[in-house]
């Protein structure tokens, strides 16, 4: 029998995180447990999770950095799963989320560790699927396949340059590339050698992290195409570097957050990257914001990117 821990990160979304958490409960395959971790929500989320039912407010003990309820909920006459909330004290992002469930599952012995947001919906056989594909194609680390929710013809993220769910519908698997935290499966000897997701990134870039790293420890990057995660459209906004020239393109993070970001990437390029990318990211975000006069934006970038070349987190 497989063990496995599904893991939710979930901040100011109780509503989606109860989809969420029904979608889990429901699955064609059991798991053994359902590890919520609550970024310090500020929206009701712990006592919406007490009224339902899901966590017996009584059961609770505390930790340094949280308060931790585990309660049995019963969802046959003869099955519980076991629902561990752990309600951090401070907002980690998902990066501390992230690492505080796989860390969590981890030391519990779990064979299998099963991540996702809140504002994604797991197909009720998707956990069963990626199980399946695991032991057939002798996986240790692989992705669901992230459809649109309004529209699950389209991808969210896109696989290999392919945007459309049916582009896939004679593979049962796609090596090259996954979307990670959107139904991801991580067997324990994976975090084992290479650890859990780097926690200080806070948001924007601890998942592609965590890819690089795999990979440079020899674990090939796969989708499991029979495994469908619903996902909301992706809202992540990109413009040319040089307006009216659409030749290259670059991100462009919300401002109030762009700090994490800038300083993730630099991380990312200078681990696993050359230095040559390096440079070149450098001056493409450079020539992005002086050419529009942004000077704010492009102080925070030189700022930040540069901390994260140095790997300064502190």
């Amino acid at each position: 029998m497989d063990n496995i821990a599904a893991c939710i990160v979930t901040y100011n979304r109780k509503e989606l995180l109860i989809k969420c958490l029904n979608s889990i409960i429901s699955q064609t395959q059991t798991v053994q447990e359902i590890i919520i971790v609550n970024n310090c929500s500020t929206d009701g989320t712990k006592d919406m999770l007490f009224s339902k039912g899901y966590i017996c407010p009584i059961n609770e003990y505390t930790s340094e950095d949280a308060s931790i309820y585990i309660s049995n909920y019963k969802i046959s006459k003869t099955q519980n799963i076991q629902i561990r909330l752990i309600d951090k004290i401070l907002n980690e992002g998902g990066a501390g989320g992230f690492y505080t469930a796989m860390k969590t599952a981890y030391e519990l012995g779990y064979e299998w560790v099963w991540l996702m947001d809140d504002d994604g919906i797991p197909n009720n056989n998707q956990i069963e699927e990626l199980l399946k594909k695991s032991k057939k194609y002798n996986l240790l680390f692989c992705n669901a396949l992230v459809c649109r929710i309004d529209d699950p013809n389209q991808l969210v993220f896109g696989i290999n340059k392919k945007y459309k769910s049916h582009q896939f519908q004679d593979n049962e698997i796609e090596y090259g590339e996954m979307n990670p935290y959107n139904g991801t499966l991580i067997h324990h000897s994976v975090m084992e050698k290479i650890g859990f997701t780097k926690k200080e990134m806070f948001i924007w870039g601890d998942e592609v992290e965590y890819m690089q790293r795999a990979i440079k420890n020899g674990y090939p990057l796969v989708t499991i195409c029979t495994a469908i995660h619903y996902h909301p459209k992706n809202q992540s906004n990109s413009i040319n570097i040089i307006p009216l020239l659409k030749y290259k393109k670059i991100r462009i993070p919300n401002p109030k957050f762009s700090h994490h970001y800038y300083r993730n990437l630099g991380y990312i390029k200078r681990n696993y990257e050359s230095y040559k990318k390096v440079l070149k990211c450098f001056i493409s975000y450079s020539l992005t914001y002086l050419i529009r006069l942004n000077f704010k934006e492009y102080y925070k970038f030189i700022k930040y990117y540069s901390r994260g070349v140095r790997n300064r987190y502190n």
